[in-house]
């Protein structure tokens, strides 16, 4: 992962995010396909579901970078929300389950994100 966010961790102007950014940049790409290889394997999935699902035994993995590589990938179109919802970490609110778009979804997200960025509209959320 090079670049700008989606393509690299994003941080958000204080100097905490962006060390936190920094920490994860190296594991950033294997942490995404991780959490979409899991998603495409066991279908509609919340941060929480594949936070869990892709550790490792004795592997600690936070939830808050689960769910920033959840976000870039919605970010880049590899993931759709299913309509489903799962229990957030509390276990008292709702989370989106996301699904893994489909070749039609994603060729129109890239489409309609090509047709921004000619535009001179191109958003970081794609």
């Amino acid at each position: 992962m090079t670049g700008r966010y989606p393509d690299s961790p994003g941080w958000k102007g204080t100097e905490t995010s962006k060390e936190a950014a920094a920490f994860v940049a190296p594991h950033a790409a294997t942490l995404e396909a991780r959490c979409e290889a899991y998603i495409q394997a066991h279908g509609p999935a919340s941060p929480e579901e594949v936070c869990a699902g892709i550790a490792a035994p004795g592997e600690r993995l936070l939830l808050t970078t689960i769910r920033a590589r959840v976000c870039g990938l919605r970010a880049k179109g590899r993931v759709v929300e299913s309509g489903e919802y799962g229990k957030g970490e509390s276990g008292k609110v709702r989370v989106i389950r996301w699904r893994a778009a489909t070749a039609d979804e994603l060729s129109l997200f890239l489409a309609r994100k090509a047709a921004r960025d000619e535009k001179g509209e191109g958003s970081a959320n794609g």
